[in-house]
């Protein structure tokens, strides 16, 4: 895939994920455009037809050019012009025979040929078989470790496992791309798998098509309740919908008395889906429940280093430490900085120095603390909780108490601030690996000592008001 193709197959992701536009405008109006020149002072994007490039001259301009100055890190005009096939050869951006769709139905191993939320002739929705998410390209940290270690289990025994597994977190930390792992595992080991994968908001819509008489209820009702594997992403969508839960209800049911495997993923957990039934509740809190929490900085670090590596960027230590202490988005968040980057040295040829990279990314970086709380405040309430002047707790005096209270201020600074670990060192004439060392060692002890944990919340929702 050339430059061009990456560009802008970042920018499609961007505006496909932004959750700006429902998935039909997207698929009306942005999924097949391409971008078929770009320079340093304008771009071209090549539109169908004439009644397209109007429509998107007129509503969708501005959005293209904001989301493709954000991956190429300035911005440009973009002019649109209506594709002609004498003109320009075809510019893909995903090619669509390297990754199929598909649907497995119990009487049939045949793939059924399609793109990611396209309505077929039987008026269902095929989801993508993407073979680009696997378990092997999944980067593991503490704050997902135990999700990909339950995804995993049920890829290697989908009859005897967690059921159904409930996969929380809020988005761009890699739910749908344990999903698509499953999937990739199941069909692997196992071909005459039956396995369905579908959105929320793509069942709701199915389910309509087939009470509006559009597809046979049967048709819709076979698909779902005959798969070996159902995954379901973004659960949460089916919420507030009445008959789309009382369909889902009953296709639950009958997977599960089956003996059919379940996987359902959504931002939050299911006690926390508002509009959502109690008894759909209670059945999604029947098997295991496990959670992503956003990447901390030994995750950060680990990601970027693999993102860059699968750019051929070449970044040194100093930037991937400093990237890594100063981006705190999500696992999108550190992609498209590193797509920026690689945009930025492709289009003008820059260095990616230290100061190149801080000057390219500078608007991604977050202040580092939080409007209205101070970090004398944060030293003040931990001096108060444990009874510690603030000069002693940034001192050097190792004992016990002293370094207890030294070691909770550097948790609660690196939690609800976006100091890097340098600046935090600053504050106690520590480097910068003694201060992770110190956040590292609270992290573990409040997972066995809940006493610690309460006294570390009570101090953050005294300085933050929550």
């Amino acid at each position: 895939m050339d430059s061009l193709n990456e560009i802008w197959a970042c920018v499609l992701s961007n505006i496909a994920t932004s959750g700006e536009f429902s998935e039909p405008t997207y698929n009306l109006w942005f999924r097949d455009l391409e971008l078929v020149k770009l320079t340093n002072t304008f771009a071209t994007v090549d539109t169908k037809t004439q009644l397209k490039k109007d429509i998107i001259s007129s509503r969708y301009l501005e959005t293209l050019e904001k989301y493709l100055s954000d991956v190429i890190g300035f911005k440009v005009p973009i002019t649109l012009e209506v594709f002609d096939q004498n003109t320009y050869g075809k510019v893909q951006i995903i090619e669509e025979s390297e990754r199929p769709a598909f649907i497995l139905d119990e009487d049939s191993t045949e793939k059924h040929e399609g793109i990611r939320g396209n309505v077929g002739e039987d008026g269902l929705t095929y989801m993508e078989y993407n073979p680009l998410y696997t378990f092997d390209n999944f980067i593991v940290g503490n704050t997902n470790k135990f999700a990909h270690a339950a995804c995993r289990a049920i890829a290697a025994d989908a009859e005897h496992s967690y059921n159904p597994l409930f996969i929380y977190g809020n988005s761009g930390l890699g739910k749908t791309h344990l999903l698509y792992a499953i999937t990739n595992e199941i069909i692997l080991r196992r071909k005459d798998t039956n396995v369905v994968y579908v959105r929320g908001e793509d069942f709701a819509n199915e389910l309509i098509n087939s009470l509006s008489k559009k597809v046979p209820m049967q048709y819709f009702r076979d698909r779902y309740r005959k798969a070996d594997v159902l995954l379901v992403d973004d659960i949460q969508f089916i919420a507030g919908k009445p008959s789309t839960q009382e369909e889902f209800f009953h296709t639950f049911n009958t997977l599960y008395e089956d003996k059919k495997q379940i996987i359902l993923a959504s931002d939050r957990p299911a006690k926390d889906i508002p509009a959502l039934e109690e008894r759909l509740r209670t059945r999604f809190e029947w098997g295991l429940a496990v959670d992503i929490q956003p990447p901390d900085y030994e995750l950060r670090l680990a990601i970027l280093k693999s993102k860059a590596e699968s750019y051929k960027l070449n970044l040194s230590d100093t930037v991937l430490i400093f990237l890594a202490d100063n981006l705190k988005g999500n696992i999108r968040h550190l992609e498209g900085a590193i797509k920026r980057l690689h945009a930025t040295s492709l289009l003008t040829g820059t260095q990616l120095t230290f100061d190149s990279v801080k000057e390219c990314l500078q608007d991604m970086f977050s202040d580092s603390v939080p409007t209205g709380i101070t970090i004398d405040e944060i030293f003040e309430s931990v001096s108060k909780k444990y009874n510690v002047p603030v000069e002693e707790i940034k001192g050097r005096k190792r004992n016990k108490e002293l370094s207890n209270a030294r070691h909770i201020t550097i948790y609660i600074l690196r939690t609800i601030t976006n100091m890097s670990l340098s600046d935090i060192g600053r504050y106690f004439n520590m480097h910068h690996t003694s201060v992770l060392s110190a956040y590292s060692k609270i992290s573990e002890d409040i997972k066995v000592d809940p006493t610690l944990e309460h006294n570390i919340n009570e101090i953050i929702r005294s300085i933050t008001g929550q």
